[in-house]
Order: structure tokens, then sequence, then C-alpha cells
């Protein structure tokens, strides 16, 4: 709760919920095993046009993931995703998941959705909000398929799509 009162005081333009939204790609991440990397940095890939784009930024400045600084790399075209450890993509850009997953091509980058259904269509991880509640849904095939090993704390909370 600290860390979301220091960012609100930091980036006021930013709301509370956008910083909530923001801060569950790391919540999530947390519960994932990355094959050996050795990257120096957590690199999180935004697409530019992301409207909690802002959000995302002010609270992962100074943060970490996985014991590496955390880097907002913004996505201006979708064949700059070398090099990023996860994507973020909210309702929209789902509809270009399809795209990226043929950039990607089964590399360990996790695709993190911010909506219902996107790991049927082959999104890693997804959280939306329904009934007042934050619901969580794993593709546990596609985790597989790129490498992931995922945490049987998070596999328990979420609905899980093979």
């Amino acid at each position: 709760m600290l860390v979301f009162c220091f960012a609100f005081n930091r980036a006021e333009a930013v709301d509370t919920s956008e910083l909530i939204r923001a801060s569950m790609i790391e919540k999530i991440v947390r519960f994932i095993e990355w094959p050996p990397w050795t990257h120096e940095q957590f690199t999180l890939c935004v697409i530019d046009k992301t409207p909690l784009l802002s959000a995302i930024q002010t609270y992962y400045e100074n943060s970490s993931i996985n014991d590496k600084p955390v880097n907002v790399f913004i996505v201006n075209n979708m064949t700059e995703f070398n090099g990023c450890q996860a994507i973020y993509l909210d309702e929209e850009q789902t509809n270009d998941l399809a795209d990226i997953l043929k950039i990607i091509r089964n590399q360990p980058i996790l695709i993190v959705a911010e909506e219902k259904n996107a790991v049927l269509l082959g999104a890693h991880l997804g959280f939306f909000i329904e009934d007042n509640r934050l619901r969580l849904e794993v593709n546990r095939k596609a985790l597989t398929n790129s490498g992931f090993k995922v945490s049987y704390h998070l596999l328990k909370e979420s609905r899980i799509v093979d």
C-alpha cells in the first residue's frame, strides 16, 4: 500500500485505480519462473498507445522484478519485442495478439493481457474485473510452450485454460 501512496504522490495525474491495475503485472510475474536468462534488467514492453502507460511508468519507476531493475520499453511497432521479458496488452491491443504471437514465436516473453478470455487467443495470463472481483486466467499450454513454469499458488487462484 505504501508503494501506491508513494507512486501516487509522485504523479498525481495517475489515478490510484490505474496504479493498482499496473501493479498486477508485478504481482502476477512473481509466480512465474523464466527459463535461464542473463539480462541485466527486466524489460516490460508496453505498446505506445496503451491508456495505462503513464500508470505503468509511474509504478515501475525504481522498481524491480525477479531481482532485476524494471525497464518499461515503449513499443512503437510490432517488430520491437526483442529483449522483452513481458508484454502488457490492454483490451484493445488483444486484437493484435495473433500478430504478436507470430512475431515472438514461443520465445520466453510473457504476455499479460488485461482482457477476459485473452488466454483463449494465446495470451499466457489474463486479468480482469468481474462482479467487483479481480479474476485471473492462465493458459498453461502457452506458458509451457514458451518455457515458463507457473506456481501452484497462481494456478489455484486462476481459471486454467489448456
